[in-house]
């Protein structure tokens, strides 16, 4: 989830609203994306599972979690572009800023679209009435773009995490007179690595997980194990090996989203209690008159 170091909009909506940090939405927000890192832990884990039940709830969980990733990341694009347009002067880390929140926002699009290629029961009822083997090159089809649409979006991820870093040290003040300031940049610094380092085995496991990769396995996962790989032992654990290593990837970029989330709450809570001081974006408008008097004439 996009998190910016300045004040943000969160009561948009509302006329008069002002930026701040400790806002009801930021830890509503911060919270449910705590609940959506553990989903796609617990998820991924499920994956390991052979038990069709269990597969099923993994593959809700990256469904619900997509979906609510989406909708943040859209909700963050609306509000660094309200930032821009109401700031009294676009600086280089607004447009820094709003690239990173459109790459997350095509990010959680290409993500959400992909995890709907595995909803339970989908190609069944969309090939009702067609025979068993024209549902399974179906389903073995669609989780493949399904797969690649995984890729993308883990890549996009990543785009938007080295947008988030550029940003990072762009909003450096070396003359920070508060101490905690430069604790939540750390923070913000640790939280970042996670983020990386999560996209990055994210992009490594959907490569390994599922999808055809030029390789005698139709699915590496035991639920499609191809006909010739049926009875031989070789070729089967291969098959195992292959989708049990990219779910174990999927399961550690979890846990380091989850890591990044619980820092980011804990940054909220300090930026809440130490850090509102009445700047607005990266300047301290408080402090300049002239900025206020832009600022009320734009509203």
């Amino acid at each position: 989830m996009h998190v910016a170091a300045r004040p943000r909009y969160f009561n948009m909506c509302l006329s008069g609203a002002k930026p701040q940090h400790g806002h009801f939405l930021e830890y509503a927000m911060a919270v449910i994306n705590i609940l959506v890192q553990v989903g796609f832990l617990v998820g991924s884990y499920l994956f390991l599972s052979s038990d069709e039940n269990d597969l099923k709830i993994g593959d809700t969980l990256f469904i619900v979690g997509s979906v609510i990733t989406f909708v943040f990341a859209l909700y963050a694009l609306i509000e660094s572009r309200a930032h821009w347009q109401n700031y009294y002067m676009a600086e280089r880390e607004d447009r820094i800023e709003f690239w990173e929140s459109s790459m997350f926002f095509f990010a959680g699009l290409v993500f959400m679209v992909g995890s709907f290629f595995y909803w339970p029961g989908i190609y069944d009822w969309w090939y009702e009435g067609s025979d068993e083997h024209t549902i399974h090159e179906m389903e073995e089809s669609g989780e493949a773009h399904g797969a690649r649409c995984f890729i993308g979006g883990s890549v996009l991820f990543l785009v938007a995490s080295m947008f988030n870093g550029i940003g990072l040290g762009m909003n450096k003040d070396e003359q920070e007179k508060n101490p905690m300031a430069t604790v939540c940049h750390y923070i913000h610094i640790a939280a970042l690595f996670n983020s990386q380092m999560g996209s990055v085995l994210f992009v490594a496991g959907s490569w390994m997980y599922r999808p055809v990769i030029g390789a005698a396995c139709p699915d590496f996962n035991v639920r499609y194990e191809g006909e010739a790989q049926e009875g031989e032992p070789v070729a089967e654990h291969a098959c195992e090996t292959t989708g049990a290593f990219g779910t174990k990837l999927y399961i550690i970029g979890s846990a380091m989203y989850l890591i990044e989330a619980i820092l980011n709450f804990t940054n909220s809570a300090l930026k809440h209690k130490y850090c509102n001081d009445g700047k607005e974006g990266h300047k301290d408008t408080s402090e300049d008159p002239d900025a206020e008097e832009l600022l009320e004439n734009e509203s």
